[in-house]
């Protein structure tokens, strides 16, 4: 059997609650994600918690979200990963608020969301992007820009592909 198939059963588990499921996904994850997580946290001048407490939040908000059903795209390794890249960097972005960050902070992390639009390249990707960001579901992005689901479905795809591109250790 390939890995892929057994993080995609992994993941259905994961999603029934299963709590081996979630061990087993922890074991192969957890690594990566306290690295991530630590990278993540470098900046910070005083730090509420470290890489493995960042990790460990980020997991267990994935297994509480599969089990409640805010993740029914989670189907493979890709997905899981860019899910927890994205709610990783979440956490570490609330530890390092909770410093309340100056404006050279800000800045950084203004250039550094910029530079992630920048990379999409396509002016249609960036307006996807940032609509999604700014918190509107799929059906509002399709509507405000008169395309059809599955086209805006396609273009979160892209970024999430060029976007992870860029976040991989």
């Amino acid at each position: 059997m390939s890995p892929e198939g057994s993080i995609s059963r992994l993941l259905q588990g994961l999603k029934t609650g299963d709590d081996a499921a979630a061990l087993s996904l922890w074991e192969r994850y957890c690594d990566r994600l306290v690295r991530l997580a630590r990278l993540k946290l470098r900046n910070a001048k005083r730090r509420m918690a470290d890489g493995e407490d960042v990790a460990l939040s980020a997991f267990h908000s994935l297994c509480r979200g599969a089990r409640e059903g805010r993740f029914p795209a989670l189907a493979d390794r890709d997905g899981l990963w860019g899910l927890l890249v994205f709610i990783t960097a979440q956490k570490a972005a609330d530890q390092v608020l909770s410093q309340s960050p100056g404006p050279a902070t800000l800045n950084v992390w203004a250039e550094g969301y910029e530079r992630l639009l920048d990379r999409l390249g396509d002016a249609t990707l960036r307006q996807v992007a940032e609509l999604r960001v700014q918190g509107y579901t799929l059906e509002e992005i399709a509507q405000q820009l008169g395309v059809a689901l599955r086209t805006v479905h396609r273009k979160i795809h892209l970024i999430r592909k060029v976007w992870l591109a860029e976040a991989r250790p």
